[in-house]
């Protein structure tokens, strides 16, 4: 525990009784202004993160980006930065302690990207989960914020940005079941974002965005997808819990297939009915 004043983190939940309670103790590394940011959870979530002796604020929510801005406007945030992390993750020792050097060396970073050790069936799947992956999550609470690409997020203002190499822990103990319904969730999300740049042009859209846009259009695009992680990723040498990681991704590429071309079905029914 630190009483660090500069680092506060937020928790993002929806329905993760099973989670929250190791995502809480673990931010605990990092800093004592812990807020869990709720979606409407059903189960007891909530009671959970304030007995142990988180804030909660809620919100319905729309997408990551938008809720984690409001954290940041809303929160009552004490820090000078912010960490975001999901429910499914931990905070380790190294990672808690290679942040805080990360930041005391630079106080003026805008921003940090750090990347995750994703764990499936109790065992690290680096080669399936294609680690190391960065993701935008520490901001300065004044000063950038995020906007949302596809189901994940960037970094909007700032100008100093940095990489931690220490990895966050990333292993969802609500098992199989939840981790297809998030993706289908999140299938949907790029689905839409790769039906928008079809319908409205890719100019100033990233270059990985236009290329993934691209390659989700071809029918064998999955199959090939896990060709990769089997064999370029190396996902082959992981045995049977990478290999199911790997048809896992494969599956949620063929999700958003499957998103894309309703989407285009009720667009074309619209079109005929206009």
């Amino acid at each position: 525990m630190t009483d660090e004043p500069s680092l506060s983190v937020v928790i993002t939940t929806y329905n993760e009784e099973v989670n929250v309670a190791r995502a809480v103790r673990s931010a605990r590394l990092l800093s004592d202004d812990v807020l869990v940011l709720d979606s409407g959870s059903t189960d007891a979530t909530t009671r959970i993160a304030a007995e142990l002796g988180a804030r909660v604020l809620t919100r319905a929510f729309d997408d990551m980006a938008t809720q984690r801005n409001h954290a940041l406007e809303a929160g009552a945030l004490r820090g000078r930065h912010v960490f975001f992390m999901d429910a499914d993750e931990m905070v380790t020792a190294a990672f808690a302690r290679g942040l805080r050097e990360l930041l005391a060396a630079d106080p003026r970073l805008d921003g940090v990207s750090i990347c995750r050790k994703f764990h499936f069936g109790g065992r690290w799947v680096p080669a399936a989960s294609s680690y190391p992956c960065y993701v935008a999550r520490v901001v300065r609470a004044r000063d950038v914020r995020f906007r949302k690409e596809g189901h994940g997020e960037v970094f909007v203002g700032g100008q100093r940005f940095a990489r931690l190499a220490e990895p966050l822990h990333d292993e969802d103990l609500k098992g199989v079941r939840s981790w297809i319904a998030r993706h289908n969730d999140y299938a949907a999300m790029e689905a839409r974002e790769d039906f928008r740049l079809l319908a409205e042009g890719a100019a100033g859209a990233p270059l990985v965005r236009r290329v993934r846009a691209a390659l989700r259009r071809l029918p064998g695009w999955p199959l090939a997808a896990l060709l990769y992680y089997i064999v370029i990723r190396r996902g082959l040498f992981e045995g049977p819990r990478g290999w199911t990681y790997c048809a896992m991704k494969s599956m949620f590429e063929y999700f958003v297939q499957l998103h894309t071309r309703e989407l285009r079905r009720r667009a074309g029914r619209a079109k005929a009915e206009s």
